[in-house]
């Protein structure tokens, strides 16, 4: 698989309230539409910008980018909120796609570690797959037991 279907594999859906689904959203909303901007304004591939504030999200977006992407201030405050304005709509697909990409991680995981487990039973190990513990804890919860067969 690739790395992003990896990746992929470790994240987790969670139920979340309205509350906290909508700050999601706006968390959300301003990376996507930052990353947009890197690459369509400024022609640059993806730049990490690291954990953010509670608070930047209560600025608006041409703040928001200025904080964490310098090259934003080349841009006006009004251009900058324009653009948001512009691919407000590519960001909200992009996180419905985001949606259902999430529900799919658990059956990514899965397949990878049965993958595993197979390769494991052909190479003369006794092997056992189980949930470890309860997914409320933590959703990645699978656990991998082999031993080795005497032959």
């Amino acid at each position: 698989l690739s790395y992003h279907a990896l990746t992929m594999a470790a994240k987790a859906y969670n139920k979340l309230d309205a509350k906290d689904l909508k700050k999601r959203q706006q968390v959300k909303d301003y990376r996507y539409a930052l990353h947009l901007l890197m690459v369509d304004q400024f022609g640059e591939s993806f730049i990490s910008i690291g954990n953010t504030d509670k608070e930047d999200f209560k600025l608006d977006f041409a703040c928001f980018a200025k904080k964490y992407f310098p090259k934003a201030n080349e841009l006006s405050n009004d251009e900058l909120n324009h653009f948001y304005s512009k691919v407000h709509s590519r960001v909200k697909t992009i996180q419905y796609l985001g949606i259902i990409r999430s529900h799919l991680s658990r059956l990514v995981e899965i397949y990878i570690s049965l993958d595993r487990a197979l390769y494991l039973q052909e190479q003369g190990f006794k092997v056992e797959l189980c949930q470890s513990f309860d997914p409320k804890l933590s959703p990645r919860n699978i656990c991998l037991l082999a031993e080795k067969l005497n032959t």
